[in-house]
């Protein structure tokens, strides 16, 4: 996935009214579906089944339904794609739509009543949202730097 597809999946987040499942799944697949690849001790390869919009991994005779998180959906979800090593910081202010400001570093994060410096801003509808896509903006700025 292309700096430039994950702008492009950004700018579709911050679009949304609220939670798109099927956004998610392609959140999911850009940032290459990162799940246990061990269960059981055994090699788990999962598989994406388009009519059920999710992944399946076969487990001996079994086959295992793998749900791809509600990044749009769910703030604990959206969290699990702030990258390493960034802070980020939340507004969410009535009458308003929420937004989110990354920033990469050690050196400690400001308070949210100081945010000069942060990183771009990301918005949406919802918390969930805004996170979301300001996540995207920050892997596609990643992967473009590095």
């Amino acid at each position: 996935m292309t700096p430039a597809d994950l702008e492009a999946l950004a700018d579709r987040v911050e679009a949304l009214s609220g939670p798109d499942r099927e956004l998610d799944a392609a959140i999911f697949k850009a940032i290459g579906a990162p799940v246990p690849f061990q269960f059981m001790n055994k090699v788990v390869a999962l598989s994406w089944d388009a009519r059920e919009n999710c992944y399946f991994a076969p487990i001996g005779d079994m086959r295992v339904r793998y749900e791809v998180p509600a990044y749009s959906a769910s703030l604990d979800a959206a969290m699990t794609l702030v990258p390493n090593n960034c802070g980020f910081v939340l507004h969410n202010p009535v009458g308003k739509k929420p937004s989110v400001a990354l920033q990469f570093g050690d050196e400690g994060f400001p308070s949210p009543k100081t945010v000069d410096g942060w990183g771009d801003y990301s918005s949406g509808a919802t918390p969930a949202l805004a996170l979301t896509a300001a996540c995207l903006r920050a892997l596609a700025k990643d992967k473009q730097d590095g």
